[in-house]
């Protein structure tokens, strides 16, 4: 009988010890507003010139974002007065791609996805790095081919 009266006495004390969260909705702040979340995805497709580049907004909670794409730059922390993709006005969150074009051969590149809020504040995804590859050799594109000297 001590033993049935101990078991339910325990589970109280951890009841009362960790509570049951109301709210489990981690992007939810102080002050009740929502934080609409940006990620930038892997860089891929990665050629001389061009690269791929993916990215998602989370819920956007029915506010407009103005605009949306990815920025990329030869410095850390591009922006989006550096070369970018622009995909226009959204109310839903949605996962997006952007090919990266006009690129250097051999050259290091930093990649952030971005969204324009309704009050013009640019909010950016964590900025991604690669470099494009380098001019191909005769003995890459023709195996087996030795330079003629």
């Amino acid at each position: 009988m001590r033993i049935c009266l101990v078991r339910p006495a325990l589970l109280i004390l951890l009841l009362a010890l960790f509570p049951a969260c109301e709210n489990d909705d981690h992007s939810e702040p102080l002050g009740g507003r929502k934080i609409i979340t940006i990620t930038t995805h892997d860089i891929g497709m990665i050629t001389q010139n061009t690269a791929t580049a993916g990215g998602e907004i989370g819920d956007t909670y029915g506010t407009t974002i103005q605009d949306y794409g990815h920025c990329w730059d030869t410095a850390p922390q591009p922006d989006r007065t550096d070369p970018h993709t622009s995909f226009g006005s959204i109310t839903n969150g949605t996962g997006f791609f952007s090919i990266l074009t006009d690129l250097t051969p051999a050259t290091k590149y930093y990649v952030r996805a971005y969204m324009l809020l309704q009050d013009s504040t640019s909010v950016y995804g964590a900025e991604k790095s690669f470099t494009t590859l380098g001019p191909a050799s005769v003995e890459d594109l023709m195996p087996g081919i030795s330079k003629v000297h």
